[in-house]
């Protein structure tokens, strides 16, 4: 029997791609959509540091954290931390020694940034502006 046959009247509503688009786009141009987003708990659309920094941060002021806690701070996934910190400590910004069960992280802070525009800058320079705002 069809729907429409027994007096079905709902109305099944599907968005288009196009439509999902100028939506994402309508929220990009909403100047306080990233205020919303923070007032409700939401991660906003974007931030100045990035996730490979926001996981150095969480190491450089815990040597000992798990990286469970280092996903839940930054807002990742405990794989998306794994996988950076493999990234970090292959670009030599972390060396990883075992302490029991544990590993222990130490930042190396004579590194220097990897962008051009920021490489006569070390890292220990990023940790200390951190350090001294707690």
């Amino acid at each position: 029997m069809v729907a429409g046959a027994i007096g079905f009247t709902g109305r099944r509503t599907c968005v288009s791609g196009t439509d999902k688009l100028a939506q994402q786009h309508d929220d990009q141009d909403d100047p306080d959509r990233d205020d919303q987003d923070r007032g409700r708990g939401l991660m906003p659309r974007w931030t100045f540091l990035t996730n490979h920094a926001h996981v150095l941060l969480a190491i450089a002021a815990d040597p000992l954290v798990r990286m469970r806690d280092v996903a839940i701070r930054v807002g990742v996934t405990e794989r998306a931390v794994q996988m950076i910190v493999a990234d970090l400590v292959a670009g030599g910004y972390l060396t990883r020694s075992r302490v029991g069960r544990r590993n222990q992280y130490t930042v190396n802070r004579a590194g220097t940034f990897r962008h051009p525009a920021e490489s006569d800058h070390r890292i220990g320079e990023l940790l200390e502006l951190f350090e001294h705002s707690r």
